[in-house]
This record gives C-alpha cells, structure tokens and sequence, in this order.
C-alpha cells in the first residue's frame, strides 16, 4: 500500500486526428464548476480526456495539475507539471508546486533539479524563502548520503535521480520506460541496488513473477540484509503460497536487517502487514516517532497499526488510529470502510482489511480476471460456458491465480474475496483448499462470507469432518458440515421389470393418490422385497395416511435391512427428529457426511433431514439452518420444500429472539 493514490499519466495520443473543440470559455465551463465544488476526481478524468485529443494546451495542463493535487493524486500531477513547465518555463508557480510534491514524494534529485532552477531565475522572488529552507535541507541530505557511499558526487545525483525517474514511470503506469531506465542504471551502476529492487517490482507489475523472482533471489544474495529486497521477497512468498515458516522466515530477517535504509520501519511495517506478523508491526510501531513522517505515510503507517492492533482483538486501539488516518487522508477508501466494519454487529463483521487487491495483483492481472468474468457472462458461441471451464481459463491465462487465493483470504475485502473464492474450483492444490478451509473455521470474514465458502468447498468435494466448531455471531458453535461432490445426472433405481411397477405407484405417491399408492406399493415389495426403494416409499405413503407406527416399523426393518440406503437413514432420521430422540436422528446422518459424491436428491435428502433436526433441538441456532439454506439454494433454487424450510428458520429465528429477550429481563433481574 503506498502512502497515496497514484493513477496513470496522460501521454499524448499517438495518430490522432483533433477533434473539433468548443471554445475556450465553452470547454471548461462544466470543468470549473466541478472544481469549484470540490469534485477534483471528476474534473481530473474530463480533463485527461481532454488532455488526449490537445496535449499541448497549457489552459488543460494548469487545471489539470492544479485538480490532480488537490485530488492528492500525485502521479498525475508530476506528469502534468512537468508538461506545463515545458510549455511555460518562464512561470516558476508550476515549479514552485513541483518542488514540494518532490520532496513529498521522496524524490530529492527531481526536486533538486527544480529548486536550482528557481534560484537562478527569480532570486527575488517573495516565496525563496522557503524554497531556500528546502534546498539547504535536501542538499544536506544528499551531501550525507553522498559520503555513505562510493560514488562521486556527479555519479551520485545521477543514479538518484535515474532511480526516483523510474519509480514516478513506475507510479504512471509506465513500465516499458521504467525498465529501460532501470536497466540502464544497472549498466551505468551495477551494483546499486534499488535499480533491481525497481525490476523486480516492475516485474510484478507485468505479471512476470517468475522474473521477479529470480530479480530478487539475485538481490538478495548480493545483499542479505536489504530491506526493500527483504519486503518484495515477503510479498512474492505470500502471492506463491509459500509455507508458513519461509515467510517466517523473511520477517524475522526482515526485522533484524541492520541495514539503514531510506523509510526503514516504514518499509519492515509494510511487509509485517504482507506476512500477517501483526505482534510484530506493533513491535516496529511502537519504536517508531511517527510525527517525524509526512502525512500520507503517517496515515498509512497508523493503517498498519490499525490491522495489527485489530488482528489481536483491540478494537479500541484500532478504532482511534483508523479515524487519525482517515482525518490525515478521508479519500482512502480503506480507512473509512475498516471504521465502518468495526462497528458492525458480531457475524456481520469483516475484520481488517490491510491492503487493495492492486497491491497484491497488477492491474494487467485484475483486468484479465474482469475480460473473462465479462466474456463468460455473455452469450458469444465461443465463450466457455460452464463454471468449470471459466476457471479453468482463468487459471490458464494467469498461472498465478491458483496460489494467491490465501493472500487475498488473509488480507483483502469480503467483495474481493468472494470475486475471487470462485478459483477454488480450479486450483487441485490442497493447501489452498485446507488454508480455505480454515478460513471458514476461523473468525475473519462476516458469517455469510465463510458459510458461501464452505458450501464452494463443499460443491468440490472437501471432506469436512462430521462436525465442527464454527464461529457463528462472535461465538462457536458445532455444526455438521457438508463434503460431497453433487451429481445432476438422472438416476436408475430399477431394471425394467421392477421400474414396471415401481414407476406407476411412485406416480401414484406424487399425486396424493396415498391409499392406491400403497396398494401399488405392496405389490412391488411382494414381488420384489430386495429393493429398499419400494419399502421407503411404501412407509412413506403409510405416513402420509397417518399409519405412523406401522411406517416407523418398515423405517426401522429397512435400515437394519440395508444399512447403507442413504434415503432409509435419512426418512429414518425425520421421524426420530420429530419424536424428539434428536440424538438418534444426528447418529444416522453421520456416515453420510463422509461420502465423497451425492446426487442432488439424495443432497436434498440429507438437508432436509438436518434441517429438521435443527428446527427442533433446542440447543440448535439459526445460523446453522442458515447454511444449509444456502447449499439448497445454490444446489437446487427451484426445489419444492424450499419455502417450508424458510418458514422454519423464521421460527427458529424468532426463538432466539425471544430467547435472548428473556435472557436479558432475567440478567436485569439478577443485577437490581
């Protein structure tokens, strides 16, 4: 996460014709208005488009300088700037502006550059006296640097400068000009570092992780201890899914470099947030003078903590940190919507979000997940039409895809989890799917979050154990979980000669038709009695008439008959349930569980039962009917008793309530 937006340059748009434009008062009109009224994110996107069609209007550029910094977009603003100085050197408010994004943005030799310029040109000017504060500080700083090092002053302004060149190419978007310049700096220099350090980054900025890897591994064999090497090895670890102990590892390296680099805390506290070593970055924080930083990197710094201090269960902490973020930067969409999730009740609750999907991924990487995402929702003839086979895709187009799941689990939003959770079903790792797994036994993530995630596992087959504790509303709960791969196809219960008469009372059952059905019912099991079927069915049509005791004794004889018809368990389960001798009930429903494959009906055979159970333990909540639903729902939306379920989890919802209600009179009670 860097300590502020930065969005692409404009570049001029190479081949195009002009376009015919209105009038200068016309033209910026609506533009003014917007910046009038504080909206600068809108100014700045209607004038980068202007920018394209007449790149070389000064009228453009100033607006759009002046909007990008007070939108804090800086990126945007530099290109914009240092255009504008071009096309009016003898203006030094452009430079006086540039100068202070420079030395915001760390990049000392460009603002140097800048400040040289003002001296010579307008030694009177009323605002030198600043500038004059700022050269002195800058040049000390350099002067320090310079010694530490071994280059000549000369050879030392330029690879600073070649160096902060590539990464505001690199904060553009550019990374074509920002390799060039780092490769040549690397011929220039070879052994200054932060020019591999930038081709690693680069690297991951196209998506070649395997070059960033082997950038990096050279890095840091050259220099151990460099942290920014140290930081981009952590995240390329997580993105792989790399063992816990090798990022491990990393941090601890990571933490005791003796290396003093530029912003090192910043930078060890950043990579703490990638490892997910929150005791860790609270250490780092807790040694670090804050207020000595700028204020976009204090922000992102109290974000760090924030995630730290809320990872370990201290909210409070958390909560006063996020607003001192948000106060320094209110357009970080992270500050604001960490405040936001903390206030959520238990169960709804997210827990904190330490970084934008764009600093675990390249944009290239997201925008070809979106181009699938859009090509399989469309109706062309050749776009893949199956889930399987879109991820399939996914997974084909972008290889990383298949390992950065559990990152993105650790550390992103609940929108970008389940965007991309889907890769489940395409990844046959299975660390991935046990690391999902604990993702839905643990705390992060709201309750409906892990529930869809457990019924994705479940739709792939995970094998869940019969039961397990899952946090449900800030407290655990046991629940049974499902592990099974559903089948669609249709099923052959009979040979012909049996389907002859099963098929007609079968009918006869559907239709209501319960008298004829088991006259038709008995004939079939008189003929054919090694068919557990027919007897199901027959104590079902028995039930039906209101023959309770003769059905529950066939319920009884099929299963002792034939232990392993899953219908038998489960119509055997119900009546249990609704004789209260739930515990029996629950007993017949675990081997099932543990079958790797179901078919649908035989998937809604076993929910509904557990749906029963549940609607009648009293121990039993909600929230495990709730899960349930949710199977039904994906697994089959149009199922018949699907509105009769709902209506019991209504109820049980409304027992709580009431519960909970009683509960608190009794507690008032108990404290007068």
């Amino acid at each position: 996460m860097q300590p502020r937006r930065r969005f692409k340059g404009n570049k001029a748009a190479a081949g195009k014709a002009p376009e015919v434009l209105p009038t200068p008062p016309e033209k910026f009109r609506q533009i003014d208005k917007l910046i009038a009224a504080g909206r600068y994110d809108e100014a700045v996107d209607k004038l980068r488009k202007l920018d394209e069609i007449e790149p070389d209007s000064a009228d453009i550029l100033r607006r759009l300088f002046s909007s990008a910094m007070d939108l804090g977009d800086w990126s945007t603003a530099l290109g914009a700037g240092e255009r504008l100085v071009l096309l009016e050197p003898d203006d030094p408010d452009c430079r006086f502006s540039l100068v202070k994004i420079y030395i915001a943005q760390s990049h000392a030799m460009h603002a140097m550059q800048h400040i040289k310029t003002l001296l010579d040109r307008w030694p009177t000017e009323k605002k030198l006296g600043d500038i004059k504060g700022l050269y002195d500080a800058v040049n000390a700083d350099f002067d320090s640097n310079r010694r530490m090092s071994s280059f000549s002053e000369q050879d030392f302004f330029e690879v600073v400068y070649q160096n902060e060149e590539t990464q505001i190419l690199m904060a553009q978007g550019d990374c074509v000009e920002a390799r060039r310049v780092a490769l040549e700096t690397i011929d220039l220099y070879p052994t200054f570092m932060p020019a591999r350090n930038n081709l690693a980054e680069i690297a991951i900025m196209t998506a070649d992780y395997a070059e960033a890897r082997r950038i990096n591994r050279l890095a840091l064999e050259a220099e151990p201890d460099n942290v920014h090497a140290l930081h981009l090895a952590i995240r390329l670890a997580r993105l792989a899914f790399e063992s816990a102990d090798v990022v491990k590892d990393l941090a601890a390296r990571l933490i005791s470099s003796g290396q003093n680099a530029e912003r090192k805390q910043y930078k060890v506290m950043e990579g703490l947030t990638f490892a997910g070593d929150s005791q860790g970055a609270i250490d780092i924080f807790q040694q670090m003078n804050v207020r000595e930083l700028d204020d976009d990197t204090r922000a992102v710094v109290w974000h760090y903590a924030a995630v730290a201090y809320a990872n370990l269960g201290d909210r409070d902490r958390a909560a006063r940190l996020w607003r001192d973020a948000h106060r320094y930067d209110p357009g970080n969409r992270l500050f604001k919507e960490n405040l936001e999730d903390l206030k959520k009740p238990e169960g709804e609750r997210h827990g904190a979000v330490a970084f934008e999907i764009t600093s675990l991924l390249p944009s290239s990487v997201i925008d070809e997940l979106a181009r699938l995402a859009n090509k399989h929702d469309t109706k062309d003839e050749k776009a893949p039409h199956s889930t399987a086979a879109y991820i399939k895709s996914v997974i084909d187009a972008q290889p990383i895809m298949s390992t950065v799941l559990p990152a993105i689990l650790d550390l992103c939003d609940s929108s970008t989890i389940s965007l991309f959770s889907e890769l489940l079903r395409g990844t046959e790792d299975p660390r991935i799917r046990d690391y999902a797994c604990q993702f839905v036994l643990g705390k992060r993530g709201s309750d409906k979050l892990r529930f869809t995630i457990q019924a994705t596992l479940s739709d792939i087959g995970y094998p869940f154990d019969a039961t397990v504790k899952v946090w449900v509303k800030g407290k655990q709960h046991e629940v049974s979980l499902m592990g099974c791969e559903i089948n669609y196809e249709k099923m052959v219960q009979f040979p012909p000669d049996v389907d002859e008469l099963a098929s007609p009372a079968f009918d006869l059952l559907m239709a209501k038709k319960y008298v004829r059905a088991e006259k038709a019912l008995r004939a079939a099991v008189a003929r054919f009695p090694e068919y557990p079927s027919l007897w199901n069915n027959l104590a079902a049509s028995l039930e039906a008439q209101g023959k309770r005791d003769e059905a529950m004794e066939i319920l009884e004889q099929v299963h002792e008959r034939f232990p392993d018809y899953l219908f038998g368990r489960t119509a055997l389960s119900v009546r249990f349930a609704a004789q209260g001798r739930l515990d029996e009930a629950k007993a017949l429903l675990l081997p099932i569980k543990l079958q790797g494959k179901l078919h649908i009906t035989e998937f809604l055979a076993v929910a509904t039962a557990q749906m029963d159970i549940i609607s009648r333990d009293p121990e039993a909540h909600a929230s495990d009917m709730e899960m349930w639903l949710n199977m039904v729902e994906k697994a089959a939306p149009d199922y018949a008793r699907l509105d009769y379920y709902l209506d019991l989890y209504d109820l049980k919802l409304m027992d709580e309530a009431v519960s909970t209600r009683k509960g608190r009179r009794r507690s008032s009670r108990d404290l007068a």
